[in-house]
């Protein structure tokens, strides 16, 4: 995954489409390199998982080619699921990270990352 990525890492031409924001293969490259550096320094390593809630928004993909660059297994829930189909996916699944957005109502505040942690 990485890899098509870092084909096109130079490259000017738009890549995602967001709203009013275009991104290129280069912007993308640069922002899931230095995303991925933010998160080794925090611990992210080889063989973790993270579930990731975001919206259909250009930074899911930036996290989407990120994760894999650090070695870490994404499980991609949609915007739409709530505390049932979250805490099922921790439960079954040793988590390491939480990335969500924080206006999904369940992450408005840090209790709900905390209860999927200890799952």
């Amino acid at each position: 995954m990485t890899d098509t990525l870092t084909r096109h890492a130079e490259n000017a031409n738009t890549a995602v489409i967001c709203n009013d924001k275009h991104v290129s293969y280069q912007q993308l490259n640069d922002s899931a390199l230095r995303l991925a550096a933010v998160l080794a320094r925090r611990g992210a390593r080889q063989r973790q998982t993270a579930l990731v809630q975001l919206g259909n928004e250009a930074e899911f993909y930036i996290v989407f080619f990120t994760l894999p660059h650090l070695g870490v297994t994404p499980v991609n829930a949609l915007f739409s699921h709530q505390r049932s189909e979250l805490t099922a996916y921790a439960d079954q699944v040793s988590l390491a990270l939480v990335i969500a957005d924080k206006r999904h109502r369940l992450f408005a505040e840090e209790t709900f990352i905390e209860s999927l942690m200890v799952c």
